[in-house]
């Protein structure tokens, strides 16, 4: 599994390419292909904490200048919501995590651009994700505060939405954090407090093992570390009071990188 893991993050939370590419789109695809195939076959869909925050592709192909990951994405089995306005935040996800290593930068200099076709894990083809050179560009080349500015902007546009992890329904930044903010299922403090205490235990325990996860290990975040900000998820009650907040900065993930393998 940790060989696995190893070489998802080469082949797709960055996508890290070679120093010489292939002239031809088509034989780089012949070539990492296999790879691809065969590591897909190791994955573990049962556990949603084991799964990659970004999804992990099952398939590579190419078409004319577009070089396409078919990616499973964990959250998007019971996705609700505008189609376009989800795929809008996926895309700008995908952008923050493909754009953030200038080595993958590559792909845009040979002339090609990156699709990522989205399915859930039974492999029901959702949305596509595309991901091109000049959105790089902006993402990595622009002032900080103008890119979270405009990240802020295009999110806060685009939610809320619901997926199988619980409902997105805003994000925050200010001049040293961003925060995620999520409604859970749960109606009130007070039922949430009526539970036996082994399930308020192991419901608040699941939530920092998610959180954490999905900062620390969510290659989209590394954009706003580099940049100095830390990142707090928040979790709501549905009459909007919070369950569960933590946050972490880079230096807080650095550690905990180096004890827990997803």
């Amino acid at each position: 599994m940790k060989r696995l893991l190893f070489v998802i993050l080469i082949l797709f939370s960055g996508n890290s390419q070679p120093e010489e590419l292939p002239d031809s789109l088509a034989d780089y695809v012949s070539a990492i292909r296999p790879i691809i195939l065969e590591l897909s076959k190791e994955l573990d869909l049962e556990d949603p904490l084991k799964f990659p925050v970004n999804g992990v592709p099952f398939d590579v192909t190419s078409d004319g200048d577009k070089l396409i990951y078919h990616s499973l994405h964990p959250a998007i089995g019971g996705v609700k919501g505008d189609r376009k306005k989800i795929t809008n935040v996926l895309e700008l996800n995908q952008s923050l995590v493909t754009c953030g290593d200038k080595n993958d930068w590559g792909v845009f200099e040979k002339g090609w651009h990156y699709n990522y076709k989205i399915y859930d894990l039974e492999k029901n083809y959702y949305t596509t994700l595309v991901v091109k050179k000049d959105v790089c560009e902006f993402l990595m080349e622009t002032e900080s505060q103008t890119v979270i500015r405009v990240i802020s902007e295009i999110l806060r546009d685009n939610l809320p939405f619901t997926t199988s992890a619980g409902e997105w329904i805003y994000f925050n930044s200010d001049d040293e954090k961003v925060e995620y903010i999520q409604k859970t299922n749960i109606d009130t403090i007070e039922q949430f407090k009526n539970l036996p205490e082994e399930r308020q235990d192991t419901t608040l325990r699941y939530l920092k093992m998610y959180s954490m996860k999905n900062i620390c290990m969510g290659k989209r975040n590394k954009f706003f570390f580099n940049h100095g900000f830390r990142v707090r998820e928040v979790f709501l009650t549905a009459d909007m009071r919070v369950l569960h907040d933590i946050q972490f900065a880079n230096e807080d993930c650095a550690k905990i990188r180096q004890h827990i393998i997803w």
